[in-house]
C-alpha cells in the first residue's frame, strides 16, 4: 500500500476569520485579503472572483464611529442652509453669465449666418407715404353749395352746413344762399376752421330755411391739398337738418389758367426726400375777397436735375388747381387781373427756385412770371406777357 502524501498542516485560525471563504466560479481555495477583491487567471484560462465575507464586528465598529462623528458635529440652522444654497445659485449664475459673454458673440454670428431666415415686419402704412397729397389728415379749404337754376338767390334765404368725419362734426355759421355761394372756413374763423377730414372721408348735412325758394343741387368741398369731394344732399323739410350724405372723391377739372412752371437749380449734393415742408408756392389776386391758393409742397416730382418743371396735376398744384385767378371776388373779370406770387425758401432744402411762371391755356395763352432773387416772405408782383 502506497504511502499517503504529506499534507502541510493548516495555519491557525485567526480571530474573526470565516470558516470558509465565499467562492464564485472556482472551488479551489485562494489567498485573499478581507479588504480587497482580486481576479486571478488559472492555468486553464478560467477566471475566479473572490469576494470578502463581511465582518460583523468591523461593520459594527464603523457604524459606531459614524454615530459618534454625527454627535460631535454642530447642528446647522435652516437660515444657514438657505444662505449656502443662495451662494451656490450665485456661483451657477455667474458661471452661466461668463459662458454667455465668452461664447455669445460667436453663437450669434453663426446663428445669423446659418440660422433660419426671419421674415421682416410688415411695412408701416404711414412710412410708405411719399407725397403730401397722400397724408391722411387735412383741413377744409372751401365749401360750395351749388344751387339749381330755378333757385331765387334774391329772396334772402339762409342755410347751414354740417360736416362730419371720424365721429367728429362741425357746423358752419348761417349764410345767405347766393350765386355762387362760397364758404372759406379759415377766413371766417368759423367752427369748421380746425375741422379735420380723415382719409378724405366726410359726410354732409344741409339746413335750408325755405326749400321752395332755394334748392341745393350739390355740395362740393375742397381740402387744403386740392382734393375735391361732392355729394347730392337729401331733400328735407324747411328749417330741418337733412339725413347724412357721404361725399365722394372725384378728380376735378383744372381752371382755365392751366399750370405753374418753375425753374429750379439743385445743389451738387442733393438727397432724395419725400417732400419739403414750407416749399409751397402761393398765388393771389390783389384786393380779392377770396383767400389765396397754395400748391402742395414741392416733392418727389421735382427730379434731381436742373431746369424747368411743370406743376400740372392736382397732386402738385393743390388748391390752385381749381382756383380761377380771373374770378376776382368770385366774379369773372373782363380784363386780365394782376397776379402776385409768394415763395419762401426754407433752410436745408437742396434746391433753389429761380423763376415762377403761371400759364393759362384758355381762351388764349397768357403768362405771368416773376424771378426769385433772394429768399423772401413777401408777395411779389408778376409781369404779364401775352406770348409765353
Amino acid at each position: 500500500m502506497a504511502p499517503e502524501p504529506l499534507v502541510p498542516p493548516e495555519p491557525p485560525k485567526q480571530p474573526g476569520q470565516p470558516d470558509q471563504p465565499f467562492l464564485l466560479c472556482d472551488p479551489r481555495p485562494q489567498q485573499h485579503n478581507d479588504l480587497d477583491s482580486r481576479i486571478e487567471a488559472t492555468d486553464n484560462h478560467e477566471f475566479s472572483l473572490m469576494l470578502p465575507v463581511p465582518n460583523e464586528s468591523t461593520a459594527n465598529e464603523a457604524d459606531e464611529a459614524d454615530k459618534a462623528k454625527e454627535a460631535n458635529e454642530p447642528e446647522v440652522s435652516w437660515t444657514q442652509k438657505i444662505t449656502d444654497s443662495m451662494k451656490n445659485y450665485k456661483l451657477c449664475w455667474l458661471a452661466v453669465l461668463l459662458t454667455l459673454l465668452v461664447l455669445g458673440p460667436g453663437i450669434w454670428r453663426i446663428w445669423t449666418k446659418w440660422g433660419p431666415a426671419v421674415s421682416p415686419d410688415p411695412p408701416d402704412p404711414q412710412s410708405s407715404i411719399t407725397n403730401y397729397y397722400d397724408q391722411p389728415k387735412k383741413r377744409i379749404f372751401s365749401i360750395q353749395p351749388v344751387l339749381e337754376s330755378a333757385s331765387d338767390t334774391t329772396s334772402g334765404v339762409k342755410g347751414q352746413l354740417r360736416l362730419c368725419s371720424e365721429g367728429k362734426c362741425c357746423e358752419t355759421e348761417s349764410f345767405l344762399f347766393a350765386a355762387p355761394t362760397m364758404i372759406y372756413p379759415n377766413e371766417s374763423n368759423s367752427n369748421c376752421t380746425n375741422f379735420i377730414v380723415h382719409n378724405k372721408t366726410i359726410t354732409i348735412e344741409v339746413l335750408n330755411e325755405d326749400v321752395e325758394k332755394v334748392q341745393v343741387d350739390e355740395v362740393r368741398a375742397v381740402l387744403e391739398d386740392g382734393a375735391t369731394l361732392k355729394a347730392k344732399p337729401a331733400i328735407c323739410k324747411p328749417g330741418m337738418w337733412c339725413h347724412k350724405t357721404e361725399m365722394e372723391f372725384f378728380e376735378p377739372d383744372p381752371e382755365s389758367w392751366g399750370y405753374i412752371s418753375i425753374e429750379v437749380r439743385y445743389d451738387e449734393h442733393t438727397v432724395e426726400q419725400s417732400y419739403y415742408n414750407g416749399t409751397h408756392i402761393s398765388v393771389r389776386v390783389p384786393n380779392d375777397t377770396r383767400p389765396y391758393c397754395t400748391t402742395n409742397p414741392l416733392s418727389g416730382y421735382l427730379t434731381a436735375t436742373n431746369g424747368v418743371k411743370d406743376l400740372e396735376s392736382v397732386r402738385e398744384m393743390g388748391t390752385c388747381f381749381t382756383y380761377n385767378i380771373t374770378n376776382k371776388n368770385n366774379q369773372p373779370q373782363p380784363v386780365v387781373p394782376v397776379v402776385e406770387v409768394k415763395y419762401y425758401q426754407p433752410k436745408g432744402v437742396p434746391f433753389k427756385v429761380k423763376e415762377i411762371k403761371l400759364k393759362s391755356l384758355h381762351p388764349r395763352t397768357n403768362c405771368w412770371r416773376v424771378k426769385i432773387k433772394e429768399p423772401s416772405n413777401m408777395w411779389l408782383k408778376t409781369e404779364f406777357n401775352e406770348a409765353c
